[in-house]
C-alpha cells in the first residue's frame, strides 16, 4: 500500500462528514390553525391549505437544491 493510499484512507476520519440540516427557508400562513400541505415536483414547490383545490404559491427550485 503507497503512502498516497494510506493518506486518502485517513482523511474520512479527519472530517465531520454528516451534512447538517438547516431551514433554508419557512413558510409562515396568516390564518392560525390552518394546516398548509406542500409538494415538490418537477422542480416547483408547491403548497395549499388542507382541502383547497388550487395551490396558494409555488416557487421555482431550477439551479437551487432542496432535500
Amino acid at each position: 500500500m503507497s503512502t498516497l493510499t494510506k493518506m486518502l484512507d485517513f482523511l474520512p476520519t479527519c472530517f465531520n462528514i454528516d451534512p447538517q440540516k438547516i431551514s433554508g427557508f419557512s413558510i409562515n400562513y396568516d390564518e392560525a390553525g390552518a394546516k398548509l400541505e406542500y409538494t415538490v415536483r418537477d422542480n416547483v414547490i408547491s403548497g395549499r391549505v388542507f382541502g383547497s383545490f388550487s395551490n396558494d404559491f409555488e416557487i421555482e427550485l431550477e439551479g437551487k437544491t432542496i432535500q
